[in-house]
């Protein structure tokens, strides 16, 4: 990544936070205002064409001013982004809020995403209780033929899965047979969401002379211990998102309200995010969504071992520093929330 100047960190930060705020391209004239740089509009041009010829703005009209292009944003809230400060009111009313009695982790979930989306004005989508809360109540094996099974997953939230699953090669059914009786016996009442190094611990003494057979029952199990619940989301604040410039067309709106109903790839997405407050830039190829889309996670521990993901969801001109210093505070609650017993 090239070395920007102190000159060229300045204009691309009054850029990305000025588009940030009018949605319109920003002109030379608006940054010598803005910057205090005591640089002419020439001069501004003239490392504003730079920027772009870096990759860091992008020109929409030959006659129009800059906007940011996704390297822009990512050198932006890398580098330059500092998070908003949050009204210490707020925190404390969202701590009492939460405080008061004990609050059902799915309820504290849901008043945390209809809170977000008003503050921010974007969508929020946070992984649904059965995800991280369920646990494992038992695993059934039936063998149909040499090749397939119906296996059944119960769960002590009363959810039942059956599938239909092809045999690993390398594995009888007897042997998976007795691999499920060793799960059943020794990770009932194990959270679905912390069964994957425990069944990897599990089948690796089982199974310690044959690494292939190993490798081939951890994704066998992993997948058959991952049910599909039917509420795996919490979505809030869809007439927020819409409301904003990028999604003025009847088109786009569609196309974002598809997303938020089929679910897999946003659950996808939040079930791998990395710990902590992380942003996402650029995420409509993964979501299979023709408008740009950024994407603010934060990763909450919400009980014993069990954490869960709220994303704010937004254009890439969202509001960075607010999304992150909100998430950033969030943590703090939860963090405080579950010290003092209340999931």
């Amino acid at each position: 990544m090239a070395v920007l100047t102190e000159r060229q960190r300045a204009i691309l930060q009054a850029v990305v936070e000025n588009y940030i705020r009018s949605a319109e391209p920003v002109g030379s004239r608006t940054i010598a205002r803005l910057t205090g740089l005591n640089l002419s509009p020439a001069t501004i041009r003239n490392e504003m064409a730079d920027l772009e010829a870096m990759g860091y703005l992008e020109q929409p009209h030959t006659s129009a001013g800059r906007i940011p292009s996704y390297k822009g944003y990512r050198y932006y809230v890398d580098h330059l982004l500092t998070p908003e400060a949050i009204d210490r009111a707020w925190v404390e009313a969202l701590e009492r809020r939460f405080y008061a009695r004990s609050v059902a982790i799915e309820e504290a979930l849901r008043k945390t995403a209809a809170i977000l989306a008003e503050l921010t004005h974007y969508a929020v989508v946070a992984l649904g209780p059965e995800v991280f809360t369920a646990r494992l109540v038992k695993l059934e094996f039936v063998p149909l033929d040499e090749a397939r099974a119906v296996t059944v997953l119960v769960t002590d939230t009363g959810h039942v899965e059956h599938k239909v699953v092809e045999l690993p090669q390398g594995l009888s059914a007897e042997d998976l047979a007795h691999l499920v009786e060793r799960i059943n016996a020794e990770l009932k009442g194990a959270a679905i969401s912390t069964l994957a190094p425990k069944i990897h611990r599990l089948l690796a003494q089982a199974m310690e002379s044959n690494r292939e057979a190993l490798f081939r029952a951890e994704r066998f199990f992993e997948a058959l211990l991952h049910p599909r619940e039917e509420a795996r989301l919490i979505v809030d604040g869809t007439t927020e998102i819409i409301a904003q410039p990028e999604f003025r067309s009847v088109d786009r709106v569609r196309e974002l309200l598809k997303l938020f109903e089929a679910e897999e790839p946003l659950f996808t997405v939040l079930r791998q995010v990395e710990d902590g407050v992380q942003v996402h830039i650029g995420l409509e190829d993964v979501l299979g969504l023709g408008s740009p889309l950024s994407l603010v996670t934060a990763t909450l521990t919400v009980g014993e071992g069990q954490r869960t993901t709220i994303g704010i969801i937004g254009p890439p001109r969202m509001d960075y520093a607010k999304a992150i210093g909100l998430l950033s505070a969030l943590s703090f609650i939860f963090d405080a929330w579950r010290e003092r017993g209340l999931g």
